[in-house]
């Protein structure tokens, strides 16, 4: 159909990339030697018996985020201004072919994307267990993959709603850059802003321990998640409602946006 080539055709332009190897290579060695070196050690002197929490808390909560946030900027780029790169813009404009229809099916493969990173580091950490003789719990990652799979779709949300929304590519790739430095980085608490709403898309969980599991932080997760998903969902809307499709001139008059029943239900 249609529809599938079409996201064919976008991922084809992301995989196809010269980097893209080199990306999922350092993205390999970035999580596996990591977890491998540091499986077992505790504190100096001291050695435990490493499992599966162990590995993961060794990686999940700092390095996979920030690390799949940054790839996922690079992918939204190749993603949504793949037309602007291969001069197919102002046909691609022309035809009937709806904005929302062109953002959703951006915020898919972005999506697949940002799924597939997280199975890759699922099998990177995998082997590292493997090599190192530890206990592998496979029921241990599946909690782990739920926490952080939905934060991610969230930013890829955001990172198509920006690109959608900002006609300059390299504005664009900013806003998302600092987006993620908001999110994963202390720069939010180096302006004053220290209430967790100033980290988008994050919310107060942390990694687990052996004897409270995710208990400790887990009440405030759902709430937090609900709100950024309603305000990914809100500018995602904007953004359909005025996508410039890649052309140097605004396809919608602001003025105009706010008479839509959708945007003004939203």
């Amino acid at each position: 159909s249609p529809t599938l080539r079409h996201i064919a055709l976008l991922l084809r332009h992301v995989v196809q990339d010269r980097a893209f190897p080199l990306i999922v290579g350092g993205w390999l060695l970035l999580i596996g030697p990591e977890v491998y070196a540091g499986l077992g050690n505790s504190e100096p002197l001291v050695r435990v018996v490493p499992d599966s929490r162990d590995a993961l808390n060794r990686v999940w909560w700092d390095v996979v985020p920030i690390a799949a946030a940054l790839l996922l900027v690079y992918s939204s780029d190749r993603v949504c201004r793949m037309y602007a790169a291969i001069r197919m813009h102002e046909l691609v404009a022309a035809t009937p072919f709806r904005s929302w229809a062109h953002i959703a099916l951006q915020l898919l493969v972005i999506t697949l994307i940002a799924l597939a990173l997280l199975g890759l580091a699922v099998l990177a950490a995998l082997t590292a267990q493997f090599a190192a003789q530890s206990a592998i719990q496979p029921a241990e990652y599946l909690p782990h993959v739920a926490f952080l799979a939905p934060q991610l779709v969230l930013l890829a949300t955001l990172f198509v709603a920006v690109h959608a929304l900002v006609r300059a590519r390299y504005l664009a790739n900013l806003t998302n850059f600092l987006l993620t430095m908001l999110c994963y980085t202390s720069a939010a608490y180096s302006f004053g802003l220290y209430h967790p709403l100033w980290r988008p898309a994050a919310t107060p969980l942390v990694k687990a321990d052996h004897y409270w599991g995710f208990d400790g932080s887990l009440d405030g997760h759902a709430p937090y998640l609900i709100f950024w998903a309603f305000t990914c969902f809100a500018l995602l809307v904007l953004a359909m409602a005025t996508y410039h499709r890649n052309m140097g001139f605004a396809q919608v008059r602001w003025l105009d946006v706010p008479r839509r029943p959708v945007v003004a239900v939203v």
